[in-house]
């Protein structure tokens, strides 16, 4: 019986575990792009966790990067463009170290992967017969948080991080020529451009 009741322990112990070491976290907040030419958006995400090795977490993150106006920056005769708007997934690694003030703690995050983008045309520019394609790229973030413990698997966080990624753009009229909206040179409709945002989103993670 003595062996038996060893046997059930040994075998528990690592299944309670196990039921902790795997998180969700839904966030939604606001995105400032570093030109003054793109509006600020809404930004919404979805990160699953699993813990990888002590205070380390790793995991793939969903992005929704909100349409952000895109204008001339002149605000005397301004001429908007259209919305720009992505997805992104990336793979994250966060660092939870065992530091706690209050029941607040701070962590450490860095992701890569990929992103997907789309430019909506204003009916200015479609009265010009000029379309815009984006195409999708590399992307990466770093950032740095807060998680307010609020239970034992609850938490709320708040994350502030910076986004990068430069986004490939074909622009054509109608007949075929290259445009040079958006920064073109007439030589060619593709260009990149450099997508640079900082987040700030709050949100709650659950640990299960």
């Amino acid at each position: 019986m003595k062996k038996l009741i060893i046997l059930i322990t040994l075998v528990l112990i690592p299944m309670t575990a196990l039921a902790s070491e795997q998180a969700i976290t839904t966030s939604g907040g606001w995105e400032h792009t570093a030109s003054s030419a793109y509006e600020d958006s809404y930004t919404s995400s979805l990160r699953y966790e699993y813990h990888l090795y002590k205070n380390f977490w790793i995991g793939p993150e969903y992005t929704y990067h909100g349409p952000m106006l895109h204008h001339n920056g002149n605000d005397d005769a301004q001429f908007d463009y259209g919305d720009l708007s992505g997805h992104s997934l990336l793979g994250d690694l966060i660092w939870y170290p065992n530091i706690t003030i209050i029941g607040t703690s701070p962590y450490l995050i860095g992701g890569a992967g990929w992103s997907w983008w789309n430019f909506d045309e204003s009916k200015s520019v479609q009265g010009l017969g000029i379309s815009v394609d984006m195409g999708d790229a590399f992307a990466y973030k770093v950032g740095i948080g807060l998680k307010k413990h609020v239970s034992d698997n609850l938490s709320f966080i708040l994350e502030w991080s910076f986004f990068k990624t430069n986004v490939p753009k074909d622009a054509f009229y109608s007949d075929g020529t290259p445009s040079i909206i958006l920064g073109d040179d007439a030589a060619s409709g593709r260009i990149k451009l450099g997508e640079e945002e900082t987040r700030l989103v709050g949100g709650v993670r659950l640990e299960f």
